[in-house]
């Protein structure tokens, strides 16, 4: 029996490369075939560095390590073997055979054939920007020439200089996110050769000196030489500028799998931005449904010019933002585009995700032209949902994210009505050092939505997002807006003062939709209704986290929802901060659970 095993430390490197294999982990599987091929390379870049050799050493090994590989990227994002076979992984290109590129096999005698005084110069670092990544690349490609002019082209050569850059300069234990980026940038290997060489820093500095000692011969040739350089300067600095955003849009694209699409491709995607393509608006976007060449059906966010012209770190922010999140309940992004016009500023900024066959929550509540409406359990299943993504927000994703715009619409809803909360733009990062809570002087959200010591103080907790979801339950029960005028009362405009009076008067009943009214599980429905209440509560600290609404809603939109005890996760709360008897009160309400609302509400 063969004892041969794989040493490559193929966990190791999924756990430290997870960027590379988020594509295989969205519904289109074009892209997945990229991730593998660049994980494979820096799977090369581990052997080199710590055995200074390039490639393994027999074919039975590479078989080996390339079904290891292939079995925990099928684990790990779900991709069935056809989806990774399709990718045309061969064993044989795991394997040192001298034949490969002049007979080179280790670092000593790829050393003895090329020059590497460049490559350890411009190529060794570990967060390289995007100038350093430039030179590095074309140093390599200096490499590869020299290479081909000395020895004759051979196929599998800049795969060596490629190799040699990854692991035998750099440290791999050092070999971050930038470097690997920058390295696998370069997807057709064979394109290194014809790279010009990295520009000579002296000979433009020489230039510059010539050109100032040169003598002034006349105030009129004074004159138009400043405004020559003036202009020119103005020039430089917008391609400057324009460059600057381009780098770095192209890095996150690198490390964020992103992908990017030109203008042109949204504009035939949406048919040239048709009005009758227009899904949704906002107060700083406009959302388009379109279609890819594929048939892939998507949706092109669309920022305001008002939006844009504060510049794009607001946009920047939330590509980050959502690209760094990944939850079934979170909108996945596809892309974005950026766009100048003939003065370098950006004229257009669009980000680009999956289409949701029904809309949003919004749509299916409020609109009466829908034929069909949602159902009691399915409206449960929307709440879990929601507070689902939150409570990957607040307490899973590093850092914390408060969303800051939860509203019924940025939920939206897939075939399934499996809910994904959706529209980062308004998203704060919280720091791990930073306090529990801070104060904002620029205060945000949708009207109705907001909590009131964020509107009025700009106390910002993640309790903000408990009150917004509250209100969300609210809509789910009642399917009447957050700000609702036909209550008939023109004081409790607010839904939730709304209900809150109803419900004192013992008149919960007439709240409820009637559409779920006759539903059969009123005791489920009533105990919903306060647990959005204590949610929507107007003190911070009578609301309950994220999780714990969760845990509470999750129990009670259950099939065995009868249980007679509160879930164990919640009597901390209910020891210190809330109440929560109306769990267990048979009939779901209790003139206590509301008697601190009038309190706090006056």
């Amino acid at each position: 029996m063969s004892t041969e095993a794989c040493p490559l430390n193929i966990t190791a490197e999924l756990d430290a490369q997870t960027w590379l294999l988020r594509q295989c982990s969205l519904p289109d599987k074009s892209h997945c075939c990229q991730g593998i091929n660049d994980l494979i390379k820096i799977l090369h870049f581990s052997w080199m560095h710590f055995n200074r050799s390039f490639l393994l050493p027999t074919n039975n090994i590479a078989t080996l390590c390339l079904n290891e590989l292939q079995k925990q990227v099928e684990a790990r994002t779900g991709i069935g073997a056809e989806t990774f076979r399709s990718c045309n992984v061969k064993p044989k290109s795991f394997v040192c055979d001298p034949g490969t590129c002049l007979g080179i096999d280790n670092l000593v005698s790829f050393e003895s054939k090329v020059d590497p005084t460049g490559m350890k110069l411009n190529c060794n670092g570990s967060r390289p920007d995007a100038f350093q990544c430039n030179r590095c690349l074309r140093t390599m490609g200096m490499a590869l020439r020299s290479l081909n002019k000395e020895y004759g082209e051979k196929s599998n050569c800049p795969m060596f200089v490629l190799i040699y850059v990854g692991g035998g300069i750099n440290s791999y234990d050092g070999l971050g996110p930038d470097a690997s980026a920058c390295l696998l940038s370069v997807q057709n290997l064979t394109r290194l050769a014809i790279l010009p060489p990295p520009p000579n820093r002296g000979n433009r500095v020489m230039k510059w000196y010539f050109l100032a000692i040169i003598p002034a011969v006349g105030i009129l040739i004074l004159g138009l030489g400043i405004c020559l350089c003036l202009n020119r300067r103005k020039s430089r600095l917008r391609k400057s500028k324009r460059m600057k955003f381009m780098q770095r849009y192209e890095l996150l694209s690198s490390t964020t799998g992103l992908s990017f699409f030109s203008l042109s491709e949204i504009k035939d995607a949406t048919g040239n931005f048709a009005a009758s393509n227009v899904i949704g608006e906002g107060g700083f976007s406009i959302v388009y449904r379109g279609t890819l060449p594929n048939g892939s059906p998507i949706a092109v966010k669309r920022l305001k010019y008002s939006t844009k012209i504060k510049g794009d770190a607001d946009f920047s922010h939330e590509l980050r933002v959502i690209s760094g999140i990944k939850h079934r309940n979170l909108l996945p992004l596809r892309g974005y585009c950026v766009e100048f016009d003939k003065d370098e500023q950006v004229s257009e900024q669009l980000l680009v995700s999956d289409f949701m066959e029904n809309g949003s929550l919004a749509e299916c509540l409020f609109n009466p032209n829908r034929s069909t409406w949602l159902s009691w359990p399915e409206r449960c299943k929307v709440a879990v949902g929601i507070a689902r993504g939150l409570t990957y927000l607040h307490e899973f994703a590093k850092p914390a994210i408060i969303h800051r715009d939860v509203k019924a619409a940025n939920v939206l809803l897939d075939g399934h009505l499996n809910a994904l909360v959706a529209d980062f733009g308004l998203a704060k990062l919280k720091k791990e050092e930073e306090e529990n809570s801070h104060y904002s002087t620029r205060t945000v959200g949708t009207l109705g939505y907001v909590a009131p010591e964020y509107a009025l103080y700009g106390h910002l907790t993640d309790k903000i997002d408990v009150f917004s979801f509250g209100i969300i339950l609210l809509e789910l029960i009642t399917a009447r807006r957050a700000l609702d005028s036909t209550s008939g009362v023109l004081e409790h405009f607010l839904i939730s003062d709304w209900v809150v009076d109803m419900t004192q008067k013992n008149r919960a009943e007439e709240v409820i939709d009637m559409r779920i009214r006759d539903s059969g599980d009123r005791k489920t429905i009533d105990k919903v209704l306060l647990l959005a209440l204590q949610c929507a509560h107007p003190r911070v600290v009578s609301r309950p986290s994220i999780s714990e609404a969760l845990l509470a809603l999750e129990a009670l939109s259950s099939p065995l929802s009868g249980a007679t005890e509160i879930p164990s996760e919640l009597e901390a709360y209910n020891n210190s901060r809330g109440d929560f008897s109306w769990f267990l009160s048979p009939g779901g309400r209790t003139d206590e659970s509301l008697s601190d609302w009038s309190d706090s509400s006056g």
